[in-house]
């Protein structure tokens, strides 16, 4: 039986009937002398379907032939059975990644939030707030995690959800002290809330007084917003300035990744990676927080609008072109590249004319207010904005020098008189060797507890920067255009060499972190077309999808919870209690202006009031702040007796000069900074109030738990 294929094209025989015609050119090409057919077909039942159902019914029946049907009239259709397919493991795997986060999300936000109240930061010990978290935080951590890894898989899908991840990360991370505390953590942010008071009452600027004021910009600010927003003073905003900011830093931090690359994962797997790494705690109401932010600032506008086009605006620069042709120099090109590689795929194209002068006016914008607001930070913009000239991502090729006369003209003509103050201790704090000591060697001190945090901080950042040698080492074989991120991540390690005290090196790891927290996921998330395995074969996408989120939310998860061990490491001395906090508001109640205030360590929270004080001028007299912990440092050899002694004779000097007695205020905050950091031992404190209260010179004039106030007798 001759039948007509399946697709129309051709002929062929059943089993039983004659050889199959060839195919003439009228049938091929669809002739006139066929079209009067097209209303009827030749054969109607040449669907495969067809086929199929009737091949089963002559089968059983013994049939070989079909009856023709009646002239002019299509004979019935046999019904079409379609079995049910079993819905493959993609299509389900699809389905569950899709729907997971609606519920994963949720019961992550309910298991941190109903742990909250269950924890007690009274029974906290020397590691701090792990020590006194319940399971379920760390629950709800874990599911969070899992939650962002399905959504991290279809990134390019999922951004909304990825960036409801993220922000709901930055609350259960950096909000736990706002939601746990009565009170801001830590005596810096008080003291920041006591010059903003200062600068909001008298509008005077002191730069001999406090380093602060030769960098005033950021009080200025605060001042105005305090005074427009009618709060009671700066310390309302403290408590949640680190969730707020850590929120800032998000838009400028996805405009930078996005400049560095197009693929979805990476982008969003740096971004986690850089929030659940930064430990560092420099992101509290403080000028470096802020002017953090310009810094990302700059570094978006920079490498989304101001790269080159083409390697013409790049003009002669002598510099590179020494560099480059230079025998002796020549390895520098491979490792800075003087001719950029082209952008990433997709990246936004570069301004020129009044758009690219007004980015650039913006770019001096920012840099003037970190200039005026903090001694770091426009240090780092210089570098980083300099080196991107240098290696060709950047055109405007007269911008660094603009920064570095606005940078000279402020640290000679406005900071000069800190400068001329502070020389001694300028110079002292300088060199390799004094920030290596201040910044690894003599924190390795204080309890055991302690030690064992210090250790783990340390090498926490150090596994952060071998994952991102590592992830760097893979991107630059497999032959990325990340060149803009090495020189980014190099670019703040000058910054050690300046006398920034024992911050720097918190500091240099806090400018770093977005360009080594892009080269560690990168090591993490290999590209789509980079995953077959090492035999060869690829791997089924169900089984690479499991496996990379697998190892990136183990790695992830593992940072996390060693950022909470570094950075609430300090807890027990950073938070206040309210019987503290009580007793410090006492303290400003019953001491009259122009009082000594004494303290055995300055870890309190006070000086949010009263700051200044002036010799020459009795109106700029308001407090003055003693601390027994640097007068012990002076001669670490004074016993207990000859501190009381010290003590009485400093606040007998000031009752001579027909001023107000003298304070002496002891809480609970500065026995656990001096337990913690190994400074005075608790005997000796314990010793020193015992003599204090025998000398008969003394009167306790307030106590609760937590703290005592002694005030100097009159005429003792």
């Amino acid at each position: 039986m001759i039948v007509r294929s399946a697709d129309g094209r051709g002929w062929w025989t059943s089993p039983g009937g004659s050889e199959a015609a060839p195919e003439t050119p009228a049938v091929q090409a669809g002739g006139s002398a066929d079209r009067s057919d097209r209303t009827e077909p030749l054969f109607p039942f040449h669907s495969a379907q067809w086929l199929a159902v009737s091949g089963e019914r002559l089968a059983g029946s013994g049939e070989t032939e079909q009856a023709p049907a009646p002239p002019g009239k299509r004979p019935p259709r046999a019904p079409v059975v379609r079995a049910r397919r079993p819905r493959d493991a993609a299509a389900v795997l699809a389905l569950i990644l899709k729907w997971a986060p609606v519920v994963l999300l949720p019961v992550a936000v309910a298991l941190w939030a109903s742990a909250l109240p269950k924890i007690d930061l009274s029974r906290m010990n020397d590691y701090g707030l792990v020590s006194v978290l319940p399971v379920r935080v760390w629950a709800g951590f874990a599911v969070l995690m899992a939650s962002f890894v399905v959504c991290w898989w279809r990134a390019d899908r999922t951004r909304l959800l990825l960036t409801v991840h993220i922000l709901v990360l930055i609350v259960m991370f950096y909000g736990i002290p706002s939601l746990v505390a009565d009170s801001p953590r830590g005596p810096i942010v008080y003291r920041h809330a006591g010059i903003t008071e200062y600068l909001t009452r008298t509008g005077l600027v002191d730069t001999r007084q406090d380093a602060y004021f030769s960098w005033p910009a950021f009080f200025m600010f605060l001042g105005s917003v305090v005074k427009i927003g009618g709060l009671p003073g700066a310390l309302t905003l403290a408590t949640w300035a680190t969730v707020v900011v850590n929120v800032l830093y998000l838009p400028p931090l996805l405009m930078i990744m996005r400049a560095l690359t197009r693929d979805a994962r990476l982008v969003w797997g740096a971004l986690l990676i850089f929030y659940v790494t930064n430990w560092i705690n420099q992101d509290y109401l403080a000028p470096q927080s802020f002017t953090y932010l310009f810094y990302l600032t700059v570094i978006a506008l920079v490498l989304h609008y101001l790269r080159p086009r083409t390697v013409a605006d790049l003009g002669s620069l002598r510099l590179a072109t020494w560099v480059r042709r230079s025998r002796l120099t020549s390895w520098v090109g491979w490792l800075l590249p003087v001719r950029p590689p082209p952008a990433p795929a997709g990246a936004q194209g570069t301004v020129t004319g009044r758009t690219a002068a007004l980015v650039t006016l913006v770019i001096v914008v920012l840099f003037v207010a970190a200039t005026a607001s903090h001694q770091l930070t426009p240090y780092a913009i210089f570098l980083a904005v300099t080196l991107l000239v240098i290696t060709g991502h950047c055109r405007v090729r007269g911008l660094p020098i603009l920064l570095g006369v606005i940078l000279v003209t402020w640290t000679v003509f406005v900071a000069r008189g800190y400068i001329d103050g502070h020389l001694e201790k300028v110079a002292e704090g300088s060199g390799l060797g004094q920030s290596a000591a201040a910044n690894v060697t003599q924190r390795l001190t204080g309890s055991e507890q302690h030690v064992m945090v210090v250790r783990e901080r340390v090498m926490l950042s150090a596994w952060v920067w071998l994952l991102a040698l590592l992830g760097g080492i893979y991107r630059f074989r497999t032959r990325h255009p990340d060149q803009a991120a090495a020189v980014l991540a190099i670019a703040p390690i000058p910054l050690f060499l300046l006398p920034y005290g024992g911050e720097v090196l918190l500091r240099l790891y806090f400018f770093m972190l977005p360009f080594v927290a892009f080269f560690a996921a990168a090591l993490l998330v290999p590209p789509r077309s980079e995953q077959p395995a090492a035999d060869g074969r690829r791997r089924p996408p169900i089984v690479r999808t499991v496996r990379d989120g697998i190892v990136f939310s183990l790695v992830a998860g593992l940072l996390l919870a060693a950022s909470f061990l570094a950075r609430y490491g300090n807890e027990r001395m950073d938070t206040y209690s309210p019987d503290e906090t009580a007793a410090v508001r006492e303290l400003y109640r019953i001491a009259p202006l122009g009082s000594y205030l004494l303290a055995e360590t300055n870890y309190l929270p006070w000086k949010y009031q009263d700051y200044e004080w002036s010799k020459a001028d009795p109106a700029r007299r308001r407090h003055k702040y003693f601390s027994l912990a640097q007068e012990w440092d002076l001669e670490p050899n004074r016993s207990s007796r000859d501190m009381v002694r010290w003590t009485v004779q400093t606040l007998r000097a000031n009752a001579t000069l027909e001023r107000p007695a003298g304070y002496l205020i002891l809480t609970r905050s500065q026995r656990a900074h001096e337990e913690i950091l190994g400074g005075l031992a608790p005997s000796t404190m314990d010793e020193f109030e015992m003599l204090l209260v025998r000398s008969d010179k003394f009167q306790l004039v307030y106590s609760n738990p937590d703290a005592k106030i002694y005030a100097r007798k009159p005429g003792k």
